[in-house]
C-alpha cells in the first residue's frame, strides 16, 4: 500500500502489487496492478528494501504478518 498525495492536500492510498525477480545481476520489478482502496489496510507490510535484499541474496522472500 502506497501513499499518495492529490493536489487538494487529500491523500489516497492505492494498493500496488507487483512481481520482482532477479535478472543479470539487476533487480526487475513488474507492477501487475494498482487500484485505490478507501483507508491503510491493517497489519504490517513488508520493506521493499527487505524484499530486494532477500531476492538479491537467494533467501526466501518475508511474509506480511497479519
Amino acid at each position: 500500500v502506497i501513499e499518495v498525495d492529490l493536489n487538494g492536500g487529500d491523500k489516497a492510498f492505492y494498493f500496488v502489487a507487483f512481481r520482482a525477480f532477479r535478472e543479470k545481476k539487476k533487480l526487475r520489478l513488474h507492477v501487475t496492478s494498482a487500484y485505490p482502496i478507501s483507508e491503510k489496510q491493517k497489519g504490517k507490510s513488508v520493506k521493499f528494501f527487505t524484499i530486494a535484499n532477500n531476492l538479491l541474496r537467494n533467501k526466501q522472500l518475508p511474509q506480511p504478518s497479519k
